[in-house]
């Protein structure tokens, strides 16, 4: 089964490439979107990490226990695994768990040193920013992405991102309709 992106009518013509939004353009390069929601939202970050220069990111789904909305790790960039449970924001909980509640974007300049730390082979540093985004269908709130970066994010950051998830909804939602016509 296909599952990518064909609602956009992906072209190899290189001219019509580059026509359309950036956020269209971002995935009309994208590929396959993998097999699982999981998959998906790993080669989201990846993607998004190397179009943007972010160090960091992590996507967050929204899960239903008990009759409570919960965001819950999905997919890491450059992050330790945050599926121990520590990490779970209910709606309106920390930023995430705000961002989800308030249902807009998010943009964090100067974070404070030591709020977090990004690691590599050759020593660490503290990103200089954090832009947490809404994955949303219509009001309705699938996911929260957060991501950390050693650049500011300009206003046009912030409007690739809100364009970005209303296609990153539409390929969720994909993912979900499949799983639910397989129970």
């Amino acid at each position: 089964m296909t599952r990518a992106f064909e609602s956009l009518n992906i072209s190899e013509d290189p001219f019509l490439l580059e026509k359309g939004s950036p956020a269209k353009r971002f995935i009309r390069k994208f590929g396959d979107p993998g097999n699982t929601l999981e998959e998906f939202g790993q080669r989201v970050l990846s993607q998004i990490a190397r179009e943007k220069e972010i160090v960091q990111g992590v996507f967050l789904k929204v899960e239903i226990e008990e009759g409570v909305e919960k965001l819950k790790f999905m997919a890491g960039y450059a992050c330790i695994k945050l599926d121990t449970g520590e990490h779970e924001f209910l709606m309106g909980e920390g930023l995430p768990g705000q961002v989800a509640s308030d249902g807009k974007i998010l943009n964090l300049k100067s974070v404070p040193q030591g709020y977090m730390s990004v690691r590599t082979g050759l020593g660490q540093a503290s990103p200089n920013s954090l832009i947490i985004f809404p994955v949303k269908a219509d009001k309705k709130v699938l996911g929260v992405i957060e991501l950390a970066a050693f650049h500011d994010f300009t206003p046009e950051d912030e409007e690739f991102f809100t364009s970005l998830s209303e296609l990153i909804t539409d390929q969720m939602l994909v993912f979900i309709n499949e799983t639910e016509n397989t129970k």
